[in-house]
């Protein structure tokens, strides 16, 4: 008969609250957020706009994000469909002005987490400034623990909106 170490069973047990810790600060957390980042652009707003009102090329400055497929209209919003990462993801752009905000939602198809994106443009002396906020869901409550505690949310609106611009900029 093989006796159980102490060592082995205090690290066991050692192991387990600290995953049932983390796993309970995650459920604390809650599940929606809303986060808004800017950057300046040096190009005129029609310029901006026209980017990212062109979803069918989102893929080109967003880059986790693969081609994407035009789906039919839904009640008049354009729905596209893709890949963000390895996981399925449908975009609908919800509103649109044709000029300084367009506003698009992205939902992953496990329904896991998703956003809705709202983009404004204002002109500056310097080109255009971009805002973006973001009003999302995490499902999981590990993964919320993980984007609070590596300001995922804002790091990853920065990434996007410095994408954006390097794309513009060249």
């Amino acid at each position: 008969m093989q006796r159980f170490k102490p060592a082995a069973v205090l690290a066991t047990v050692i192991t387990l609250v600290a995953i049932f810790g983390l796993l309970s600060v995650g459920a604390m957390l809650p599940r929606e957020h809303v986060v808004s980042r800017s950057i300046d652009i040096a190009a005129p707003q029609a310029d901006v706009y026209a980017v990212i009102e062109d979803v069918d090329h989102l893929h080109d400055w967003l880059a986790d994000l693969s081609p994407l497929d035009r789906m039919p209209d839904d009640q008049g919003q354009r729905v596209y469909q893709g890949l963000q990462a390895t996981e399925p993801v449908q975009i609908t752009v919800k509103e649109e002005d044709g000029s300084s905000r367009l506003i698009a939602e992205f939902v992953l198809e496990s329904n896991s987490r998703g956003a809705t994106w709202t983009l404004e443009l204002d002109s500056t002396e310097l080109g255009t400034s971009v805002s973006l906020t973001e009003e999302g869901f995490i499902q999981a409550p590990p993964v919320r623990l993980y984007w609070t505690m590596t300001d995922g949310h804002e790091a990853s609106l920065d990434a996007v909106l410095l994408s954006l611009k390097q794309h513009i900029e060249g």
